[in-house]
């Protein structure tokens, strides 16, 4: 139950930050862990942010495996291609989890961080027709 109110933590408080507070909340919640003794830790490498919990396996895995066997389909066109990233992997995957759970989202950010595309990825090829 620890390591799912953690990646709650992380993904509710955690994500209203800019680069610099992740780095900082990163820090604080490694240091935290520590203090409290909790197990499963997160992996050394990158930030806790880098990382999603896995209930079954209750393990953390990077966002990055979801895509490791991505290839790009020969028949669509350049401007068709979607390479997927570690953010727009989580962003997806947190907008789908919020979606189906009846919960409104609201997509904020600068010009050309791709709002629209992670949308249309997700209503698209992730969610069914009733949304």
């Amino acid at each position: 139950m620890e390591q799912v109110f953690l990646y709650a933590l992380i993904w509710s408080t955690g994500a209203t930050t800019d680069n610099e507070g992740r780095v900082k909340f990163d820090k604080w919640l490694r240091d935290l862990i520590k203090v409290r003794n909790l197990n499963p830790t997160f992996p050394e490498e990158g930030t806790v942010y880098d990382w999603e919990f896995n209930k079954a396996e209750k393990k953390y895995v990077a966002w990055a495996e979801r895509f490791e066997n991505f290839s790009v389909d020969s028949k669509h066109a350049f401007h068709e291609i979607v390479i997927p990233t570690s953010d727009s992997t989580r962003m997806i995957y947190l907008k789908k989890l919020l979606i189906k759970n009846n919960f409104h989202i609201i997509v904020p950010g600068p010009t050309g961080t791709g709002k629209t595309l992670n949308i249309m990825t997700l209503l698209t090829k992730e969610l069914d027709e009733r949304y």
